[in-house]
């Protein structure tokens, strides 16, 4: 299982170093977030992203101040995102 997760994070480390940038769209508004790093949190595989502040979207002041500037996603949640992009 350790090397499963190992080889996992490799390649979505790829994938994210290639297309760092996501957005994500919340009921307060877009928001953009830049990949970081991918890390573990209680033994879960997790991608970390930093909210960008882009005056273009209008809503990061708000996200920031309700939920900080880190956003995690399961890989789950970024490969489905990610489908949805590249498909829009």
């Amino acid at each position: 299982k350790l090397d499963n997760e190992i080889n996992q994070a490799q390649y979505l480390n790829e994938i994210c170093k290639e297309s760092p940038y996501i957005i994500l769209r919340t009921e307060c508004g877009e928001v953009q977030y830049r990949f970081n790093e991918v890390t573990f949190k209680n033994n879960e595989l997790l991608l970390a992203f930093k909210l960008m502040k882009n005056s273009k979207y209008k809503a990061t002041k708000t996200i920031q101040n309700m939920v900080g500037d880190n956003c995690y996603l399961k890989p789950a949640e970024f490969l489905c995102l990610f489908n949805h992009t590249a498909c829009a």
